[in-house]
């Protein structure tokens, strides 16, 4: 009763303190406690507070050697006043997060928070945490564990019993029409073929006879056999054109309006950094530098780098939610400490 009324005091004085300020040697992943299993079942209770400075607890579950089942992870609480939100993050022994605590369901006074991690072996650290700034409660975690052998996880494959696909009508031959580049008197789709470039063809070959338009009579921008013809070449035009690309030579710069066939054109990928960062219930809101300045637009790819890359952090993928001028507006289901600590942004078209 008396921590409970501990809560209810620093909650009602939600001043901006460090949310680590009075932690105990449980707010580190370092002096994680432990959660020891009984029959499958461990619990364990404590108490998180962000106005009080004492944000995180973490905990660490062994699941019994040489097994793998479902772990099941529940977070009940109670809170000085309605509305105060807990959660809870699951990560394996390698420090990789594996889900995150779906959204609260009202029980009365309490709240409750469900997870299930299938597959699950090893060990599992657990993280939880007061969500915002204000909140605050007293908690318990329950875990069960249902199990079996893992000597042998996976079935034999010589077991399984897999049909064959479905048959599928023959996949017809390609026959690609004729062209300079595919000419070839022997083919019989080049048979009524004249070729732009005249020495691709026999003196004699009847498609030509009579007015040969693969010869170059005067200068003309849109006759290919002129720019085959180095003596009556054509000056390249100007804005660009890709009919040409094969004698003028490609812009570098992109010019307006932008030419989508030439690459300096196109979007490119970029790495910017975090800009600013706010809770938004279970997720973060970050703003990050580059947006319609370079390219940026709702269907582009936001992800997460782990420090400053090359790899990324697992679940780091986020939404992008708005794009200005300069900035861009993503929504990661993260945490704002992963965040701080990888505030790099991979942005690809």
């Amino acid at each position: 009763m008396r921590a409970l009324l501990l809560v209810v005091v620093v909650a009602a004085c939600a001043n901006n303190v460090p949310q680590n300020k009075a932690t105990g040697p449980d707010g580190s992943l370092k002096n994680a406690k432990e959660v020891r299993f009984e029959n499958g079942e461990a619990t364990d209770k404590g108490i998180v507070t962000y106005p009080g400075g004492d944000r995180y607890d973490w905990k660490v579950v062994q699941l019994p050697d040489k097994q793998i089942g479902s772990l099941e992870i529940k977070l009940s609480w109670k809170s000085p006043r309605p509305g105060l939100q807990l959660a809870f993050d699951v990560f394996d022994q390698y420090f990789a997060e594996v889900t995150k605590s779906k959204a609260s369901a009202r029980k009365k006074r309490g709240y409750t928070r469900n997870e299930l991690v299938e597959n699950a072996r090893g060990k599992y650290y657990i993280r939880v945490y007061a969500v915002g700034r204000g909140d605050a409660g007293t908690y318990r975690l329950a875990v069960n564990f249902s199990g079996s052998d893992r000597t042998s996880p996976f079935p034999n494959p010589g077991d399984l019993q897999i049909p064959d696909p479905p048959r599928l009508p023959d996949v017809p031959v390609l026959v690609l029409p004729c062209s300079d580049d595919t000419f070839d008197v022997k083919k019989k789709e080049c048979a009524d073929y004249c070729p732009r470039t005249r020495a691709l063809a026999p003196k004699d070959w009847p498609p030509c006879a009579g007015g040969d338009k693969s010869k170059c009579e005067a200068v003309d921008i849109e006759n290919l056999a002129c720019w085959e013809d180095a003596n009556k070449r054509p000056t390249c035009p100007t804005p660009w054109r890709s009919k040409f690309k094969r004698w003028c030579k490609e812009p570098t710069t992109c010019p307006d309006p932008p030419d989508p066939e030439i690459k300096a054109c196109k979007p490119q990928g970029f790495q910017t950094r975090v800009l600013t960062k706010s809770i938004n219930g279970d997720d973060t809101l970050v703003t990050v530098g580059g947006g319609t300045n370079k390219g940026v637009a709702p269907g582009w790819h936001a992800r997460l780098l782990r420090g400053n890359g090359p790899a990324f952090v697992p679940g780091g993928d986020g939404t992008i939610v708005r794009v200005d001028k300069e900035r861009t507006t993503i929504k990661f289901h993260q945490t704002i400490d992963v965040i701080t600590a990888n505030d790099q942004v991979s942005m690809e078209p």
